[in-house]
C-alpha cells in the first residue's frame, strides 16, 4: 500500500483497540507491511515476531526497531523449515492483516498454516465486499475482496473454526469506494497518499463513532477470530 499509510496513526490505534482482546500473550505477524503494529503490540506488553518472503520489508523492521535476534525472519511461512523457526509454545496468535487476500488459493494456504501452528488462534483482516474491488486492488495484487459469508467458508474449508466475524470501518468502505471506484485513484499516486492523510485525520474518528451500529452490516474490512 502507499506509504502513507505507515503514519496513520489514529486508524492503527483503532484498530489495535479492537483486536487486543482477541490476541494472546505471543503473537507472530505473517506479512507485516510497513510494520504498523508492531509496536501497539510490543509496548502492550506481549511477545511479537514477524516473518515476511519480501527482504525488503524485513531490513525495514530491523532497522526501525531495535528487537532481540530472530523476532524478523525472511521467509515462507508455508515451509516447514521457515515454521520450524517459530517452535511449539513460542507461539498463541496468528496475525494476518490484509494478507490472505493476495494469496491465490486462500484456503489451502490456510490449511497450511493450521498444519504448521496446531492449537494457535487466527486473527484476520482482509478487505470486504467484491463491490468494492477496484482499480487500487488490482494494483496492489488483491485476488479478492470478502464477506463475513466468505471469510467464514475459507475458514472453515480450511479446518478452522470461526470464533467471530464482523466488518470494521464503516465509513472507510465508503471513501475507498469513492477513492477507488469512482475517482480512479492510483495506488501510489500523490492523491491516494492525501486521501489516507484526510482520513486518518477526519474520517476515522467519525468511523469509531458509528462502528457499534455498522460491525454487522458492512465496512471497509471483514475482520475475523478463528481457532
Amino acid at each position: 500500500m502507499h506509504p502513507a499509510i505507515a503514519g496513520s496513526g489514529n486508524y492503527y490505534a483503532w484498530l489495535f483497540r479492537t483486536l487486543a482482546p482477541r490476541l494472546g500473550q505471543r503473537v507472530l505477524e505473517i506479512g507485516p507491511g510497513w510494520g504498523q503494529m508492531q509496536a501497539l503490540i510490543t509496548a502492550s506488553g506481549r511477545t511479537y515476531r514477524a516473518v515476511d518472503t519480501d527482504p525488503g520489508v524485513i531490513e525495514n523492521l530491523i532497522e526501525k526497531n531495535p528487537a532481540p535476534p530472530g523476532s524478523f525472519i525472511c521467509g515462507d511461512i508455508t515451509e516447514a523449515e521457515t515454521a520450524a523457526l517459530f517452535p511449539p509454545g513460542s507461539v498463541d496468535t496468528l496475525l494476518l492483516m490484509n494478507v490472505l487476500e493476495h494469496v491465490e488459493n486462500d484456503t489451502a494456504f490456510l490449511a497450511k498454516l493450521r498444519a504448521l501452528f496446531p492449537g494457535c488462534r487466527l486473527v484476520l483482516q482482509v478487505p470486504a465486499f467484491p463491490a468494492l474491488y477496484g482499480r487500487m486492488d488490482k494494483e496492489a495484487g488483491h485476488y479478492r475482496r470478502y464477506t463475513a459469508g466468505s471469510a467464514a467458508a475459507a475458514l472453515k474449508a480450511a479446518g478452522y473454526a470461526a470464533q467471530e466475524i464482523f466488518y470494521f470501518n464503516f465509513v472507510g468502505a465508503v471513501t475507498w469506494f469513492v477513492s477507488s471506484r469512482l475517482a480512479g485513484f492510483t495506488l501510489n499516486s500523490g492523491e491516494t497518499g492525501r486521501a489516507i492523510r484526510f482520513n486518518d485525520r477526519f474520517i476515522v474518528p467519525l468511523s469509531f463513532l458509528v462502528e457499534p451500529l455498522t460491525r454487522r452490516l458492512a465496512g471497509q474490512s471483514v475482520i475475523a477470530v478463528a481457532r
